[in-house]
C-alpha cells in the first residue's frame, strides 16, 4: 500500500525475494529488440482494447489499474494499485502462474503512466528522469512481456517508444518502433490505422537522425535486419549526395531488394516529392556572373563548377551565360535573361546587384543569388540566397567548441569589416548558447598584434602588478607575468599571414594550452608550409571541397584561391535541380561540396566540415555521434 505521492521511492527499494532482479531496474534490453525479424512501428494513444475496457469489472486490481490510467484516470488507477502488495506483485517468485507474471507488467505498467503523469504536469521540470522508462525495463518485466495478448504487447512497446522519444532517447525508440512493426506484421494487420501510425512515427524518428547517426548505427546492427533496410533507405532519401536521377534509381533498386519491407509496400510521402521534384526541375538555366572586371577570377571560378557538374551530370537543361560586373546595369541583363526564356537564375553575386533585386516585390523566375544580405527588408518573392558566409561558419564551429568543453572564449580580430561582422556574430550566438564572451581585441597589423594579445590575456595587468610590488618592495624581485586563468578557449578572425605570427605571440604568453579556433579565413584554400606550420594546433571550419583537395588535389583548382568558388559553383548547379525538394521535403539535406546544404525560409544554409594545422598541413577533423574525435 502506498500514496501515489510516494510512487517514485518504489524505484529505489530493495526487493527481499530472491527472484528480484533490482539492480537491473536501470537495464535497457537492447538485445530483446533485436531478433533477426526486427521491424518497428506503433499504435494509438495508449487506450486500452475495447474488449478490455468492457471487462474492467472482471479484471484483477493491477490489471484494472492498467486500464484506468490508461484512461487517464489517475487517481482511481492509484486506488487500485493501493490494493495490493507492492513487492509481491512487482516480484512474483519463481513458481508464479501466468496471470502473477502478467500481474507485475500492469502494476509497473499502471505505475510508469502514473508516474510520467506527474511528470508532464510538473511545473518544476529541472530535475525530471525517466523514473517510469526505468520501471518498465526491469528485467522480469521485459523478460514476461509475451505472455500478454498480442494487442497488448504492441500497446507495451509504443508506449515504451513515445518515452524514449520523451527522454531524448532516438536510438531505443526507433527500435522499439521496429518491434512493434515486427509484432503487427506478426498478426497480420499491416495497413491498418494503428499500423500506419507506428508507420509514420518510426519515419519521423529516422528523420532526426543525421548522416554520421546513421553510420553508428549501421555499424552497431545486426545485418539483412528491417533496421538496416530503414536505415539505409533513410540515408537515400534524406542524406543524399546523388543527383535527382541517381537518387531516384538508388530508392527503385532499395524498392526491388526490400520489396517486402514495409516502406516498400507502404513507401514514406517523402518519396513522391522526390519524384516530383525530377519532374519541377528548371529546363532553361541563365547564369549572371561577373566575366569582367576586378571580380573575374571569381566569375570564371564559378562558372567552372557550374560546367563541371553540368558534364558530369545526367541533368541537362538549357544553360545562358551572361556577364554583370560591378559596372554595368544588373537588372537590365537580369530582365534579358528572363526574356531569353529562362525558367531559373543563377547570380547575382555582388551585393549592389543583389541590392537592386530588393527594389522588386515579386521576381518573374526562381533567383538564386550567390550572396546574402543582412537586412531588415521582405526578400522579394522568388528570391532564394546561399553565400559562403561566416554566420554559417560560426553556426558550425560552435558545436566543435562545445564538445570540447569551451566555455569561456575571448576572439582576437584583425580590423577589417568581415572580422567585425563575424565577431559581433559569435558573441550573440555565443552567449545565446548559454556561454561567456570575455571581450574582443582587433589589431590593425602584426606590429599591433602584441598590444591586443597581452590586453586579451591581460599581461599588461600583471606587468602593473608586479611593477606596484617592486616599487612597494624598494627593490628587484625575480618575477614573471602570468595571464589570466579564466579562459578557455580563443576565436581567431584572422587572414592567414597575421594569424601566422599571432599564433607564436599566444605561445609566449603562455596561451599556448587553449583551445583555439578559426573560421575559413585563416586558410588560403591549399597549404603553404612557410606559414600554415606556425598555424599549428588551430582548428577551423571549411567548405568540404577544400579540406578534400589537401589530401586528394583537384586539377587546376588545387591550389587556386578561388577552390571555394569552384565548389560553389558545383553546389548552385545541383541546388536547381533540387530546391524544391530541399525547400518542400523536412529535414532534407544536400551533402556539397561547400557543406551540408538546407533550406530556411527563402535562404539556403550549410553545415561545414573541420580541419586543424598540424606540421604545415592541413588535416580532417570529425566528431562522431558518441562524442570522439577522429584526426
Amino acid at each position: 500500500m502506498f500514496p501515489r505521492k510516494d510512487i517514485s521511492t518504489m524505484l529505489n527499494k530493495k526487493s527481499v525475494t530472491s527472484h528480484n532482479i533490482g539492480t537491473a531496474i536501470f537495464c535497457l534490453l537492447a538485445a530483446f529488440l533485436f531478433s533477426s525479424c526486427s521491424s518497428m512501428p506503433s499504435t494509438d494513444k495508449n487506450a486500452p482494447i475495447a474488449s478490455e475496457q468492457k471487462e474492467t469489472a472482471q479484471s484483477s486490481a493491477a490489471k484494472k489499474a492498467w486500464i484506468l490510467a490508461s484512461q487517464e484516470n489517475y487517481d482511481q488507477a492509484q486506488n487500485a494499485l493501493n490494493q495490493l502488495d507492492r513487492q509481491h506483485t512487482l516480484y512474483p517468485s519463481e513458481t508464479a502462474d501466468i496471470e502473477s507474471l502478467q500481474d507485475s507488467i500492469y502494476f509497473s505498467w499502471a505505475t510508469a503512466l502514473i508516474i510520467e503523469s506527474d511528470i508532464d504536469t510538473a511545473e518544476d521540470k529541472s530535475h525530471i528522469n525517466s523514473q517510469g522508462l526505468r520501471l518498465l525495463n526491469i528485467i522480469d518485466i521485459q523478460a514476461n512481456i509475451d505472455t500478454l495478448p498480442i494487442a497488448e504487447q504492441i500497446a507495451f512497446w509504443d508506449y515504451k517508444a513515445k518515452l524514449y522519444s520523451k527522454y531524448s532517447l532516438i536510438k531505443y525508440a526507433i527500435k522499439s518502433r521496429i518491434y512493434v512493426e515486427h509484432l503487427q506484421l506478426s498478426n497480420n494487420n499491416p495497413g491498418n490505422e494503428s499500423f500506419l501510425h507506428n508507420h509514420t512515427q518510426l519515419w519521423h524518428l529516422l528523420h532526426t537522425l543525421d548522416a554520421q547517426d546513421i553510420q553508428t548505427l549501421q555499424h552497431n546492427s545486426k545485418p539483412n535486419t528491417s533496421l538496416q533496410a530503414w536505415l539505409n533507405l533513410t540515408k537515400i532519401t534524406l542524406h543524399s549526395e546523388l543527383n535527382l536521377d541517381n537518387q531516384i534509381s538508388a530508392i527503385d533498386n532499395w524498392q526491388f531488394n526490400n520489396s517486402t519491407h514495409p516502406a516498400a509496400l507502404i513507401p514514406p510521402q517523402d518519396i513522391a516529392l522526390i519524384r516530383n521534384a525530377l519532374r519541377a526541375r528548371p529546363t532553361h538555366i541563365a547564369i549572371i556572373l561577373p566575366m569582367h572586371g576586378k571580380y573575374k577570377a571569381v566569375g570564371k571560378a564559378i562558372r567552372d563548377g557550374i560546367l563541371s557538374n553540368f558534364y558530369d551530370s545526367s541533368y541537362k537543361p538549357s544553360l545562358s551565360f551572361y556577364s554583370a560586373s560591378d559596372t554595368d546595369d544588373f537588372l537590365s541583363i537580369y530582365q534579358a535573361a528572363v526574356e531569353d526564356g529562362a525558367n531559373w537564375i543563377i547570380g547575382p553575386l555582388l551585393k549592389a546587384q543583389l541590392e537592386s533585386l530588393y527594389t522588386l516585390d515579386e521576381l518573374p523566375v526562381p533567383t538564386l543569388a550567390l550572396n546574402k544580405l543582412q537586412i531588415d527588408r521582405t526578400a522579394p518573392k522568388g528570391l532564394i540566397e546561399y553565400s559562403l558566409s561566416s554566420t554559417d561558419e560560426i553556426n558550425s564551429l560552435i558545436p566543435l567548441m562545445e564538445h570540447q568543453n569551451t566555455n569561456r572564449v575571448i576572439t582576437l580580430a584583425q580590423k577589417s569589416r568581415w572580422a567585425e561582422d563575424a565577431s559581433v556574430y559569435f558573441a550573440e550566438q555565443w552567449q545565446a548558447s548559454g556561454h561567456e564572451q570575455l571581450g574582443t581585441f582587433f589589431f590593425a597589423n602584426s606590429r599591433a598584434q602584441s598590444k591586443a594579445v597581452q590586453q586579451a590575456l591581460q599581461i599588461d595587468l600583471s606587468k602593473k602588478r608586479i611593477q606596484k610590488v617592486k616599487w612597494l618592495l624598494g627593490g628587484d624581485i625575480e618575477s614573471h607575468e602570468r595571464r589570466r586563468q579564466d579562459i578557455d578557449g580563443i576565436l581567431i578572425l584572422s587572414k592567414p599571414q597575421q594569424a601566422a605570427s599571432l599564433r607564436p605571440l599566444l605561445a609566449f604568453h603562455y596561451a599556448s594550452n587553449l583551445g583555439m579556433y578559426a573560421t575559413s579565413n585563416i586558410y588560403r584554400g591549399y597549404s603553404l608550409k612557410s606559414i600554415d606550420n606556425d598555424l599549428r594546433g588551430i582548428q577551423f571550419t571549411d567548405t568540404p571541397i577544400t579540406i578534400k583537395s589537401a589530401q586528394q588535389p583537384i586539377q587546376y583548382y588545387n591550389k587556386s584561391p578561388f577552390i571555394r568558388m569552384y565548389g560553389l559553383g558545383l553546389d548552385v548547379f545541383s541546388i536547381t535541380e533540387r530546391f524544391s525538394l530541399l525547400s518542400q521535403l523536412n529535414d532534407s539535406k544536400f551533402y556539397g561540396a561547400t557543406g551540408i546544404i538546407g533550406v530556411q525560409k527563402n535562404s539556403l544554409s550549410r553545415i561545414t566540415n573541420y580541419a586543424y594545422f598540424k606540421s604545415g598541413k592541413v588535416f580532417p577533423l570529425t566528431i562522431s555521434s558518441n562524442g570522439d574525435e577522429a584526426q
